[in-house]
């Protein structure tokens, strides 16, 4: 699980702080897919016909969402729960992402199209961090914390040294 996405940051807020953040409002758009929908669209390439899928690339998401919208959907889920979350806002992060796709060729070309909901896979999703995928610390379940140290190792000069000399890593 990764905790550096906008559902999972929010989960992880609203269980650990009771309150999250909306920078800048919330405005920005994010594309949001459940794993599972992403798994069957892999199936979905892999059994379509070549002539079909070959060459191209597709973006499998369910829904464009503001980053508001996904927050109000997290504070509904838990007040459903019984907890209380707060939403607050904030300031305008220094660089602001707006993400917004379409996955109209994904159906078109393999008649598969993403079909979870962020509602559906809200409930689940707390459930799991209830049930011991709470280790928001670890930097195992942040991207830039993870593979940094990965980089600056394969980037060391001990690495190149033994790549340019052939010997391989």
């Amino acid at each position: 699980m990764r905790y550096d996405l906008v559902v999972n940051t929010f989960v992880r807020d609203a269980t650990r702080l009771g309150r999250l953040m909306l920078h800048g409002g919330g405005t920005m758009h994010r594309p949001l897919v459940d794993i599972r929908d992403v798994a069957e669209a892999h199936i979905a390439c892999l059994e379509a016909p070549i002539e079909r899928v070959g060459g191209q690339t597709f973006n499998v998401l369910h829904r464009n969402l503001q980053v508001r919208e996904v927050a109000n959907a997290v504070v509904s889920e838990f007040a459903r729960r019984g907890h209380a979350v707060e939403l607050q806002d904030g300031p305008l992060p220094p660089i602001v992402r707006e993400y917004q796709c379409t996955s109209d060729r994904l159906p078109a070309a393999t008649g598969f199209a993403p079909s979870r909901a962020l509602e559906q896979v809200l409930p689940e999703l707390i459930a799991l961090t209830e049930n011991g995928y709470g280790d928001f610390d670890n930097k195992r379940y942040y991207n830039i914390d993870w593979m940094t140290p990965l980089r600056e190792e394969i980037e060391s000069p001990f690495v190149r040294r033994l790549a340019s000399a052939g010997e391989g890593v």
